[in-house]
């Protein structure tokens, strides 16, 4: 049927084109061409805009020196590493990206297994959180809060890790130094007291 009616319904109802029989070949391969077209255009703007995203996320990751950024594959080998990951760790990301992330770990925590209770607790429950005494690449040890987060693909499986780092150490001396100070506010409160 030819009616404007018909033709008005079909659009309400979702149609965005429509054919008369009986179908002329032309007509109806054009059609086709149009939409195909009009399919790949939409496609190379879809994926236009995913890459988009993707750098600019990139930047917002590359950006942040004050956080170590990284992530692992599921055996807790790095796999990226950002500008603040080689400002705190100190190693280059072409030293870094293979290599166990348990080196970060001081040999009395490697010793005890904590990087691999580490990664099962965040693989279990999602993330893991912690603070303690991390090795820079030169050996020096600094106090570091760590956000472990178990990453999962669109179908939920288990893909691997990203590891959030901050460098606490000033903080920790900080602390340190109040608890020394009220130390000895207490001990010269108890001697005149006596």
């Amino acid at each position: 049927d030819t009616l404007e009616a018909d033709v008005y319904r079909g659009a309400a109802k979702g149609a965005v084109d429509y054919l008369f029989k009986p179908v002329v070949s032309e007509v109806l391969k054009s059609k086709v061409s149009v939409f195909v077209d009009l399919f790949h255009i939409n496609e190379r703007l879809k994926q236009k805009a995913i890459q988009q995203s993707e750098e600019r996320f990139r930047l917002l990751v590359e950006s942040m020196e004050e956080y170590a950024i990284f992530m692992l594959d599921i055996e807790g080998r790095v796999t990226s590493w950002n500008a603040g990951a080689e400002n705190i760790e100190g190693y280059k990301h072409e030293e870094i990206v293979g290599e166990s992330f348990g080196r970060f770990y001081t040999p009395e925590d490697q010793a005890q297994g904590l990087p691999g209770q580490a990664l099962r607790y965040a693989a279990i429950n999602g993330r893991s959180e912690q603070e303690g005494w991390r090795v820079r690449k030169d050996g020096a040890r600094f106090w570091a809060n760590t956000i472990i987060s178990a990453l999962r693909d669109e179908r939920r499986d288990f893909v691997g890790f990203s590891i959030v780092t901050r460098d606490l150490t000033n903080r920790k001396r900080v602390e340190e130094i109040l608890r020394d100070s009220e130390a000895k506010l207490r001990k010269q409160a108890a001697e005149l007291e006596q």
